[in-house]
């Protein structure tokens, strides 16, 4: 072996190691600190790009589920008044059977109407006010309302019909002040039910459609954040054994700069003799 006083090849070629065994640990601990594989492009470029891809997706659908919740509290909330008015009518309707009698006194016939008409009322204000965050629901405005649930802002859309009340004939107009006024009023509640439980059979397939999208869209997720984490995640068994195995390459490489440092010293010794 020669020796050399101006180029200590040894010194050198260990500083190159522990700088190689330096950058690795500094690597393992991020992988360990983030819990991540893949930091950056550098790390892995393909695993990156397509990891990038995958968050793109996820965080469209994770929207997505979001957008069609929110859907389905909005047919949610268009049910729970429609089932207000429903009750109204059924009442109304006892009413006007009540009042179908030509046995009822004059005053009998106003006191049956007076709850007839707050009923009537009730359904109006339900139609003119009821709204989903200011979005009014039945008064016609409004003929259908759209959520987006995927990356497809065409195609991956949940439309929603909404129910305009604006022609129901029992809303006003109607009344059981008489045995002939009951009797068309039965008929006018008869058809508004008609339309009202329609109404609402459409809403629950609405709803039901929903919940099959959200959990599509629920698995597809669970789903793409596994292959996600095939792609950049760490594997801390693994990592864990390369950062013991590093940090052991840290002190040889240490103890064998020190040894090669002082290399020359021999030098000395020889011409010493």
């Amino acid at each position: 072996m020669s020796l050399s006083l101006n180029t200590n090849i040894s010194s050198l070629q260990t500083q190159q190691a522990l700088s190689t065994s330096q950058s690795a640990l500094q690597k393992s601990l991020q992988r360990l600190s983030t819990g991540m594989r893949v930091n950056s492009a550098q790390d892995d470029a393909a695993a990156y790009a397509s990891a990038s891809s995958l968050t793109t997706t996820l965080n469209a659908q994770t929207q997505g589920i979001q957008n069609a919740n929110g859907a389905n509290s909005y047919l949610q909330t268009a049910d729970s008044y429609l089932g207000q008015v429903e009750n109204n009518l059924q009442r109304m309707r006892q009413l006007a059977v009540e009042a179908n009698n030509g046995g009822l006194s004059a005053a009998d016939q106003t006191n049956l109407d007076k709850e007839y008409q707050q009923l009537a009322t009730a359904n109006k204000n339900i139609e003119t006010n009821a709204n989903y965050n200011g979005n009014k629901l039945f008064d016609g405005s409004v003929a259908s309302t759209t959520f987006q649930y995927g990356q497809n802002a065409a195609t991956d859309v949940a439309t929603v019909t909404n129910v305009d009340m604006s022609a129901y004939g029992t809303l006003a107009g109607t009344s059981v002040t008489s045995v002939a006024n009951a009797t068309a009023a039965q008929a006018a509640i008869d058809t508004d039910l008609t339309s009202l439980k329609a109404a609402r059979a459409s809403l629950g397939a609405q709803q039901s459609g929903l919940a099959s999208t959200i959990n599509t869209l629920t698995s597809n997720n669970t789903a793409l954040s596994a292959a996600k984490s095939t792609l950049v995640d760490t594997d801390y068994a693994s990592e864990t054994s390369n950062m013991t195995r590093q940090n052991i390459l840290q002190q040889a490489g240490t103890a064998m700069l020190a040894q090669a440092n002082s290399a020359p010293n021999s030098i000395l010794n020889l011409l010493k003799g």
